[in-house]
């Protein structure tokens, strides 16, 4: 067993001192939000998940975004990031992408729906407004799904303090570590954005910090 793995040292107070760093990520992460997609491969991953919601299918289509993106040309063909459908779906268009980036933003999707069930005149709006020649659609939809970087990118702040300190680390260092990691790097402009990469390393701290347990758990079994 590692001797820089120390059960002993996650306590109370560290639970407290992460959601401390969790709040203050998000603060500024919330403060500085891009809101709606700001690049087209973003765009893609929330039209996935849009179709996704709105035909239990990951093939592209139905709104205005998703019928420009597999219509606009780009580099030789047609569609952006975007492929046919195996034999028998050749003329549906899916993304790139993979599958885990919109099944994650399915309930954001979910929550968004409703908002725009609740304030219908800001939807309206919003569908009256164009974006590089092209309609828009699903506000509210597009800023939740969206919301899920800034958690995201907070949430990792709060696991790296939890594993500065299963590492042995003083309260005080695990604190300014997840607070420069999230203030200091480029974990900031990611978070305050709506592509996957903060997904990817929320995923990846979740998988140390649960290697971190397990260690724990089998030096307690001894």
């Amino acid at each position: 067993m590692s001797p820089f793995v120390r059960a002993q040292n996650v306590l109370g107070g560290d639970r407290t001192l992460a959601w401390s760093v969790f709040c203050l990520l998000l603060a500024a992460y919330l403060a500085t939000f891009a809101g709606l997609p700001e690049n087209p491969d973003a765009e893609v991953e929330f039209q996935t998940t849009s179709a996704l919601v709105r035909t239990q299918s990951f093939a592209l289509g139905g709104t205005p975004e998703a019928e420009y993106i597999k219509t606009v040309p780009y580099q030789g063909r047609t569609g952006f990031n975007v492929r046919a459908g195996k034999p028998g779906r050749e003329h549906e268009r899916f993304s790139w992408s993979g599958i885990a980036q919109p099944l994650v933003a399915f309930p954001f999707y979910i929550a968004g729906s409703f908002l725009a069930r609740l304030f219908p005149e800001v939807e309206a709006a919003h569908r009256a407004t164009t974006h590089m020649g092209v309609a828009r659609s699903e506000y509210f939809e597009h800023l939740l799904v969206g919301l899920r970087n800034p958690l995201l990118g907070a949430l990792t702040g709060a696991l790296l303090v939890l594993a500065a300190r299963r590492a042995g680390a003083r309260r005080l260092h695990a604190g300014l570590a997840g607070l420069s990691y999230g203030l200091c790097s480029y974990a900031w402009p990611q978070a305050r954005g709506t592509l996957s990469d903060v997904q990817a390393s929320a995923a990846l701290f979740l998988a140390f910090i649960a290697t971190q347990s397990v260690a724990e758990r089998l030096e307690r079994g001894k």
